[in-house]
Order: C-alpha cells, then sequence, then structure tokens
C-alpha cells in the first residue's frame, strides 16, 4: 500500500491528475480516448539477510505502464514518464509495520503501438526491509 499510495499522492499533485491509475485487481474500465496510467508491483522471493535475526529483504520491480492515444506522438506520455521518475528515483519511504523502502534509478523505454495506444514503460527496481517481532 506504501507504493501505490506513495504513487497516487505524487500524481494528484501533478498536471496529470485526471489521468487515471489503474491498479492490480481492481476493476477499471479503459475508455477508448482516455490516457491511463496502470501500476503493477512486481516482488521477487525475500530472503533473511542477517542470520539470528528477523530482518527480512525483499527485492521487486515496480512497473507503470503509461498508455496514451496513438498518432497523438510521444510527448505527453514522456512527460508522465518524468512524474512518475521523479517521485520514485533514489528515495525512501514505508515504515516500521510494513518495511522500509528504497527505489533506485527508473527505468524508460517504449513497447510502440498495441491496441490503439503509444504504451512508454517506466521500471523502477526497489527493495523493502523489514525487521519482524
Amino acid at each position: 500500500k506504501e507504493i501505490e499510495g506513495r504513487f497516487k499522492t505524487q500524481w494528484d499533485a501533478s498536471d496529470y491528475a485526471s489521468t487515471p491509475i489503474i491498479y492490480e485487481n481492481v476493476p477499471f474500465k479503459v475508455e477508448r480516448n482516455k490516457d491511463y496510467v496502470a501500476i503493477t508491483i512486481i516482488s521477487a522471493a525475500g530472503a533473511n539477510t542477517e542470520l539470528g535475526t528477523n530482518f527480512i529483504r525483499t527485492a521487486g520491480v515496480i512497473q507503470f505502464d503509461i498508455m496514451v492515444k496513438e498518432e497523438t506522438g510521444t510527448a505527453v506520455a514522456r512527460k508522465m514518464a518524468d512524474v512518475i521518475s521523479d517521485a520514485f528515483r533514489n528515495v525512501r519511504f514505508g515504515d516500521d509495520t510494513s518495511g522500509k523502502i528504497l527505489t533506485r534509478v527508473p527505468d524508460i523505454r517504449s513497447l510502440g503501438v498495441e491496441d490503439g495506444r503509444y504504451r512508454l514503460i517506466v521500471s523502477v527496481d526497489y527493495q523493502r526491509d523489514l525487521h519482524l517481532t
């Protein structure tokens, strides 16, 4: 919830607040002529990194799929990618209950046109550190 919450807060404060966000496992109807951004959190296996402790580190990737109407250029999608990158570039956030999160430098790449939309992907590696009691 921390990752999605951070994204929503940063997105709502941007020029793209009216652009819908699609969250995993939350119903959403894609409107044909409306841009949108989807967020997916891909977690890898966690590891107990300190023997004899309850310190758990999990790594993963936060993926943002930016979808804009085809044949409208890439400027809007790239500006959206900048908002996301600025919100997640080398930051620490979270709490002791659900874990401290550290993000890395975002990677931005185009996947071209798909189903009438230009698709730009922003991927951010992250790690979550959690001390279990």
